[in-house]
C-alpha cells in the first residue's frame, strides 16, 4: 500500500515512527499530557448526549478511562491500555477531597487538579526506607482483563495502541515522597540518599513494566512514562546533575522496557527541557512529549531541526494560550504552524501540549480535531 492510499492507523504510525510520511500526519487523544479534565469531560459527554458513560478514576485530575464513544467521536489513530490500580486504591481515592495515594503521599483535590501536600519521607533515614510501606507490585488487580482488552484492539481493531505503566519517574515521585525542596538539596548534600531513594523507587517501577509488559509487549506501538525535569521557562536541575544523578536510572528503566518490547519509548515532560535533550535521545529515548511552546529554547522548528533525525515528536498544540479562549483563525494558524515545523519527512503525531484546561470550549476542541485532519496530509503543503 502507497501513501496514496488511505493507510490503517498502524500502518500510519508505524511509518510516521520509522521517519517516514504517510497519508497524513497521526492524531493522539488521551495519552500522557493529551486527556481532558475532568470537568472538559463531562462537559463533552454533558454536550454529546452520551448517557451512562464510563467515570473516570483520577476524579480531580484528568480522565484517564474514556468512554469509547467520547474517542470515536474525535477518532484519534491510538487507543490506550493501562496498567490499573488496586482497587483498594481506588476506593482510598474516592474518599473526600483529601486522600493517600499509592506512594504513600497525601494529596488534596484542588480545582481540576490534585496537589500532593505530604512528605512521607522528608526526615527519612537511609535505614527508614527499608521500612516504609512501598507500593505492591504483585497486585492480581493491577491487570485484571488487561490480557483480553489487549487482544482484542490487536486482533479487532486496526488502530495503533499506547501502553502507559507508570505516569511518573523516579525524579517526580523522589519529589512527592522526600518533598520538592528537600529532594532537591539531598542531590547536592546528601546524594547517598538521593541515589538509595531512586534505585528503590525505579526498581519498583520495573516490576510494574514488567508485569505489564509481559502480557502487552509484543502488541503495542508505544510506552509511554514521564519524568518532569523543567519549570515554564527553565530546567529544574542542570544538566549535569541531570546527567549524574537522574539519568542513570532513566537509562536503566528505558533499557529495561526494550528488553520486554520492539515498541518505541515515548517520553514526558513538560516545561523548557531543551537542555536535556541529547542525554535523553543517548539514555534510550524514541519520542519526545509534550514540547509545550513557553520554554525559550522550545521552539518546533528549532528543536525538529536539531534532533528530528534521531527523534520522533509528540504533541505541540498549546492548550495554556491558544486552545482555550482563541478565536477559529487562531487555532487552525496554531495547527498548520506545527504541522508544517514537525511534520515533514515524518516523526509527528499531532496532539496538545497537556491537559485540555476547563475553561476550553468543547467547540474549540472540535475544531482542533477538524484542521488536523485538514492540514495534516502528506504531502505537507502549508
Amino acid at each position: 500500500m502507497t501513501k496514496d492510499q488511505e493507510l490503517t492507523s498502524r500502518e500510519r504510525v508505524r511509518l510516521i515512527l520509522n521517519h517516514m510520511e504517510a497519508d497524513r500526519v497521526p492524531i493522539d487523544f488521551g495519552s500522557t499530557g493529551t486527556n481532558l479534565t475532568d470537568a472538559v469531560y463531562f462537559d463533552v459527554l454533558k454536550n454529546f448526549n452520551i448517557q451512562n458513560a464510563v467515570t473516570p478514576f483520577t476524579i480531580g485530575h484528568s480522565a484517564t478511562h474514556y468512554d469509547e464513544r467520547i474517542i470515536s467521536r474525535f477518532d484519534p489513530d491510538f487507543r490506550h491500555v493501562h496498567l490499573k490500580v488496586p482497587q483498594n486504591m481506588i476506593s482510598r481515592t474516592k474518599m473526600g477531597v483529601t486522600f493517600y495515594n499509592e506512594w504513600g503521599v497525601l494529596c488534596k483535590r484542588v480545582g481540576p487538579y490534585v496537589e500532593r501536600i505530604g512528605k512521607p519521607l522528608e526526615k527519612a533515614t537511609i535505614k527508614d526506607l527499608e521500612a516504609y510501606p512501598w507500593p505492591n507490585t504483585n497486585d492480581k488487580d493491577r491487570i485484571e482483563g488487561l490480557k483480553e482488552r489487549i487482544e482484542h484492539l490487536f486482533y479487532s481493531t486496526d488502530y495503533a495502541i499506547i501502553a502507559t505503566v507508570v505516569d511518573n519517574g523516579p525524579f517526580e515521585i523522589a519529589l512527592q515522597l522526600r518533598g520538592f525542596g528537600e529532594f532537591l538539596i539531598d542531590m547536592i548534600d546528601n546524594e547517598e540518599f538521593a541515589n538509595v531513594l531512586l534505585k528503590k523507587i525505579t526498581k519498583i517501577e520495573k516490576e510494574l513494566l514488567g508485569l505489564f509488559l509481559n502480557i502487552v509487549g509484543k502488541y503495542i506501538e508505544i510506552v509511554q512514562i514521564g519524568d518532569d525535569l523543567g519549570t515554564q521557562f527553565a530546567p529544574l536541575i542542570s544538566p549535569e546533575m541531570y546527567r549524574s544523578i537522574i539519568k542513570p536510572f532513566h537509562k536503566d528503566i528505558f533499557n529495561f522496557i526494550k528488553q520486554k518490547t520492539n515498541a518505541k519509548i515515548l517520553f514526558h515532560s513538560d516545561g523548557q527541557i531543551a537542555p536535556f535533550i541529547p542525554d535523553l535521545i543517548e539514555a534510550g529515548i524514541d519520542i519526545l512529549n509534550p514540547l509545550q511552546p513557553t520554554g525559550p529554547e522550545m521552539d518546533a522548528q528549532k528543536i525538529k531541526e536539531s534532533f528530528g533525525d534521531r527523534l520522533c515528536f509528540h504533541g505541540g498544540i498549546d492548550i495554556q494560550h491558544i486552545m482555550r479562549q482563541s478565536s477559529p483563525k487562531i487555532i487552525e494558524h496554531e495547527i498548520k504552524t506545527k504541522i508544517k515545523a514537525l511534520a515533514p519527512g515524518g516523526g509527528y503525531i499531532l496532539a496538545t501540549t497537556h491537559n485540555i484546561q476547563p475553561d476550553t470550549p468543547i467547540r474549540n476542541i472540535e475544531l482542533m480535531f477538524k484542521f488536523m485532519r485538514r492540514y495534516g496530509k502528506y504531502p505537507i503543503n502549508i
